[in-house]
C-alpha cells in the first residue's frame, strides 16, 4: 500500500473519530428524578463542522421550543482540549408523563451522529390533604391523619418532642395513622411525620409538622372576685378570665337576658378574658351580673354581685424630707371609713410654681413606704393623696407643702482647722476628699 492510500485511510478514520465526539453532561444512559424537581443535560460537540444539533424527546418530537417548562437552549463551553459547542436540554417541574428516552441528534462534517439517556421519574413525597391542625377532646382517643403519596410507596415514622414514637399501650402507629389513646393536655403539641423512599437510582426524606389541638372546657381563672362595688355616678368594670381549648367565647347575662353594648353597658372581650364597663347611673344597675364562658366543649357560667358602695374619704397625712430629693409620706387612714377596705393610696405632688395639670402621680398598696424620689433639691413641692377601695378613689386630701433637702456638703471641725490653715499658709489647695481625710485625724 502506497504513500498517499495510507494518509487517506486515517484521514478517513481520524474524520469518523471526530464526529463521534458527541457527548452528555452529566453523562449515564439513564438519569433519575422525583416528580416536580428540575433538571439539565446538556449536548457538545468537541470537533468538527455543525450542520445540525437538536433534541428529540420520548415521542421522537423534535423539542424546539426555548422557553416553557420544557425547552432548549444553546451552550457554549470551554474544556482543556478546547471550545466546545453544544445544546442544553431545560426540563422543569418534572412529572410522571416525561418518562422516556431523550435523543440529542448532529449533523458534523455531514455524517449524522446520536447519544441519547432514558429518564426515569419517581412520584415525589407529598402531603397534599393532610390536615395541619388536628383536634380531639380531652380524654378521648385521637388518630392523627398523615397523607403521603409518593412512588414507590413511601416508609413513614412519627416524632413528638424529638422522640421516635414506637407501639406501645399510649400509642399504635399505621403508616400515616398515628393513634393516641386516652389524650391528656400534656399530648398537645407539634407532631413530626417523617417520610422516605429509596430507589435504584435515588432516595428522598421530607416531612410535616402538624399541631395538636386537645379540646377541653373553659375553666376559670380565679383571679377577679365574685362580689364588686360602685356607687351611683361612677364607672365600674366586670370582669372574668378562662381558659379553654378552642379559646372561648364570652356573654355577659342580666336578669336572663344578654347584654349588648349600649349608652350603658360596653363590652370588652380579649383572649381569654372579658369586661363589661357599667355606667351606674341609677341604682336599679346593682345586682347580679352572669358570665358564660363557652367552646364546642362546654359552656360554663359565674356570678358576679355588683354591690353598692361608696369611696373612702380622704386620708390624714404628713409629709418629710429624710433625704435630700426625696419626701416620705405618713399616711393614716381615713377616720371616717366605709364598710370597704382602703386598698391602696395615691400621692399626687408638684413643685409649688407648677401647675396640678404638671403634677406627677405614685400609687401605693397597703403596707408600703411612701416615698418619692428624684425630686428637686432644696425646693417646695405640694403634695396631696386619695385613699382606694373596691369602690375606687375617693377625693383628694387638703394639701402640704413641704420641702426637700439640699445636697449635704462637707463640713470641717474646729479641732482640725489650725491644721488647715497650716497647710493653706504654704498654698496647698486642698479637695474635698482630703479635707474628710484630715477630719478623720
Amino acid at each position: 500500500m502506497d504513500a498517499s492510500r495510507i494518509i487517506a485511510l486515517c484521514a478517513t478514520l481520524l474524520s469518523g473519530l471526530v464526529a463521534a465526539d458527541l457527548t452528555l453532561k452529566p453523562a449515564g444512559d439513564e438519569h433519575t428524578y422525583f416528580t416536580k424537581e428540575n433538571f439539565v443535560v446538556t449536548c457538545l460537540v468537541g470537533n468538527g463542522d455543525i450542520q445540525s444539533l437538536v433534541w428529540f424527546g420520548p415521542q421522537d418530537n423534535q423539542i424546539t421550543e426555548n422557553d416553557g417548562r420544557i425547552h432548549v437552549e444553546s451552550s457554549r463551553e470551554v474544556s482543556e482540549s478546547g471550545p466546545l459547542k453544544g445544546i442544553v436540554l431545560m426540563v422543569e417541574d418534572v412529572r410522571l408523563e416525561d418518562a422516556g428516552t431523550y435523543k440529542c441528534s448532529a449533523v458534523i462534517d455531514g455524517e449524522e451522529q446520536s447519544v441519547s439517556f432514558n429518564l426515569v421519574i419517581h412520584g415525589s413525597i407529598n402531603f397534599e390533604n393532610t390536615e395541619l391542625h388536628q383536634y380531639a377532646p380531652e380524654g378521648s382517643n385521637m388518630t392523627v391523619v398523615c397523607n403521603v403519596d409518593g412512588d414507590p410507596k413511601p416508609t413513614i415514622n412519627w416524632e413528638f418532642k424529638g422522640i421516635q414514637l414506637q407501639q406501645d399501650s399510649k400509642y399504635h402507629v399505621n403508616g400515616g395513622q398515628l393513634t393516641i389513646y386516652d389524650v391528656k393536655r400534656s399530648d398537645a403539641g407539634n407532631y413530626t411525620c417523617g417520610a422516605f423512599l429509596i430507589t435504584s437510582g435515588k432516595s428522598q426524606i421530607k416531612s410535616k409538622n402538624i399541631t395538636v389541638h386537645i379540646q377541653h372546657a373553659p375553666e376559670w381563672v380565679e383571679r377577679y372576685p365574685e362580689d364588686a362595688y360602685s356607687s351611683v355616678g361612677h364607672m365600674v368594670n366586670l370582669s372574668c378570665e378562662a381558659q379553654g381549648e378552642p379559646t372561648p367565647t364570652f356573654v355577659w347575662k342580666r336578669n336572663n337576658e344578654t347584654v349588648h353594648t349600649n349608652h350603658v353597658f360596653v363590652k370588652y372581650d380579649e383572649v381569654n378574658k372579658t369586661i363589661l364597663q357599667i355606667n351606674v347611673h341609677n341604682e336599679s344597675l346593682f345586682g347580679n351580673y352572669t358570665c358564660q364562658a363557652s367552646n364546642v366543649i362546654k359552656t360554663v357560667e359565674k356570678t358576679i354581685v355588683l354591690k353598692e358602695g361608696d369611696t373612702p374619704v380622704a386620708p390624714v397625712f404628713s409629709v418629710v424630707s429624710e433625704e435630700a430629693g426625696t419626701l416620705m409620706v405618713d399616711i393614716s387612714p381615713p377616720a371616717e371609713s366605709s364598710l370597704l377596705e382602703v386598698i391602696g393610696y395615691k400621692v399626687e405632688y408638684k413643685l409649688s410654681t407648677d401647675n396640678w395639670s404638671d403634677a406627677h402621680s405614685k400609687e401605693f398598696d397597703i403596707g408600703h413606704r411612701h416615698i418619692l424620689k428624684n425630686l428637686v433639691h432644696d425646693a417646695d413641692y405640694v403634695v396631696r393623696v386619695a385613699a382606694k377601695n373596691a369602690v375606687g378613689y375617693g377625693e383628694y386630701s387638703a394639701e402640704i407643702v413641704a420641702r426637700t433637702k439640699k445636697t449635704n456638703s462637707p463640713t470641717i471641725s474646729d479641732n482640725n482647722s489650725a491644721l488647715v490653715n497650716q497647710f493653706s499658709s504654704i498654698g496647698v489647695v486642698l479637695s474635698t476628699t482630703a479635707l474628710l481625710w484630715i477630719q478623720r485625724l
